[in-house]
């Protein structure tokens, strides 16, 4: 059981902490003001056994009390239980009455067993007083013996407990409150974010778990926001993308429809034209192709639903990737400077096929518009926490390069999806283009469409 105990003040939250510990502040304030204002009260008042006029004048007045409580009762001396009755209405009073010698009520108990003739002959103190009393069969003598203080210290303890209680409502209450009114400010700012205004901040106040709370929304209002605006962004480029490739296809879809219609009207004059239409017309229906392949390889790594395969893999994944790039470029004649300033081992999560295919498409982009007369550098660099291929080249004099960019949109979003990025730009007759991958990662990216395999071995 001790264990338990000690379990759940491990597992105390902040929250409860806090209300704890505002709990103990509010009752030790309360408790201070309380007692300070006891002690202070406490010295007002004489003492009970001083006699003064002023407590002479209340046992007068205590005693016609009494006379009259008698007299309309009709009691006799023997009516104790009346009497009883009285003494506890008046508590603070203590007496013994004397009839005949002897005592018939006597309210002093630890003096019980003395006689009557004891009590009759035991002398009086300085705070005892003697008064008649009148009863319905004859008179008596009534010692008395009123602690006005100890009346006056009870209702003043009573006052000051009841200080003390309401003090600490007030006290653990303002913090309460502060609590009560810091939830209602969260609860209005989720509303001010569910209308749409998601750059909108609850204000993170304190340490306890309603901080951590506001602090969670606020997070997750960016979270939101970056992805709406992700997602707008997606979406004008998919429009820009459709409407340039609509825009690509008329052009050799105009010209195959051209040289097939040629070649169906039989306006080719001999075998050679006949083949030179056919030939163009194949060219044309190749790009188209290539066009559409890329739409849909783009369309493949922007749906987030299709995995990648995520494997940790060495450096030699990046290594080889650049080595098949300088042979391909090589062989259609190329001439390529390769900078490799990789000093360390190091690791990266990857899918292979799409990062090669990354590095396919640049090589391709390099034959279609690089300038065959000029070198082409590529320069691999590493630091602490990436790795970065850059390339630049020449561009091949009157190549047309505005066409859609889906190829580059295409690597740029595999890359993102590996955590990387691609930026490429074009300026006085250079493109360049520098691609960027996290290394030494202990977990693989996270995100949606994510299948993590082993470690190669």
């Amino acid at each position: 059981m001790a264990e338990r105990r000690r379990e759940r003040r491990r597992n105390r939250t902040k929250l409860e902490v806090t209300a704890i510990g505002a709990l103990v502040v509010s009752l030790l304030l309360a408790a201070a003001i309380g007692f300070a204002v006891y002690f202070a009260l406490h010295l007002i008042p004489d003492s009970p056994r001083g006699d003064s006029a002023g407590k002479r004048e209340e046992l007068v007045y205590l005693m016609k009390d009494l006379q009259e409580y008698v007299t309309d009762e009709g009691l006799t001396s023997q009516s104790k239980q009346a009497i009883v009755r009285w003494n506890r209405q008046n508590w603070y009073v203590f007496m013994r009455i004397y009839k005949g010698g002897e005592v018939v009520y006597d309210s002093l108990s630890f003096q019980n067993d003395l006689t009557g003739t004891e009590h009759a002959s035991q002398p009086l103190l300085p705070y005892q007083h003697v008064y008649d009393l009148q009863f319905a069969d004859g008179s008596a003598k009534v010692v008395v013996t009123a602690f006005f203080r100890t009346r006056y210290e009870v209702l003043l303890r009573s006052g000051c407990y009841a200080l003390v209680f309401f003090l600490f409502l007030v006290f653990f209450t303002s913090w309460f409150k502060k609590k009560i009114r810091y939830l209602g400010r969260i609860e209005q700012g989720i509303g001010i974010m569910e209308s749409g205004s998601l750059e909108y901040r609850i204000p993170v106040q304190g340490r306890d778990e309603l901080a951590s709370l506001a602090h969670s929304i606020n997070d997750m209002a960016q979270a939101v926001r970056e992805r709406g605006e992700q997602q707008a962004a997606l979406e004008r480029e998919n429009r820009e993308i459709i409407a340039s490739v609509s825009h690509d296809i008329r052009t050799p879809l105009t010209s195959v429809i051209f040289y097939l219609d040629y070649i169906a009207d039989g306006r080719c004059k001999d075998t050679a034209e006949l083949r030179q239409f056919a030939s163009r017309a194949s060219d044309q229906a190749h790009r188209l192709k290539d066009m559409t392949d890329d739409l849909f390889e783009h369309t493949l790594v922007q749906n987030e639903n299709i995995p990648f395969r995520f494997q940790l893999l060495d450096g030699q994944l990046i290594e080889q990737c650049v080595q098949e790039c300088l042979c391909a470029l090589g062989d259609r004649g190329f001439t390529v400077q390769l900078q490799d300033e990789t000093d360390r081992a190091y690791t990266l999560w990857a899918d292979p096929g799409r990062v090669r295919r990354v590095f396919d498409n640049l090589a391709q982009n390099i034959v279609k518009y690089a300038d065959e007369t000029q070198p082409i550098t590529v320069q691999v660099l590493l630091d602490r926490r990436r790795v970065a291929v850059r390339q630049r080249n020449a561009i091949k004099p009157g190549s047309d390069t505005g066409g859609t960019g889906l190829g580059l949109r295409t690597c740029r979003r595999i890359l993102q999806r590996h955590g990387g990025k691609l930026l490429y730009s074009q300026e006085n007759g250079c493109f360049s283009v520098l691609a960027v991958l996290p290394v030494d990662r202990s977990t693989p990216p996270k995100g949606a469409g994510s299948v993590f395999l082993p470690e190669r071995t």
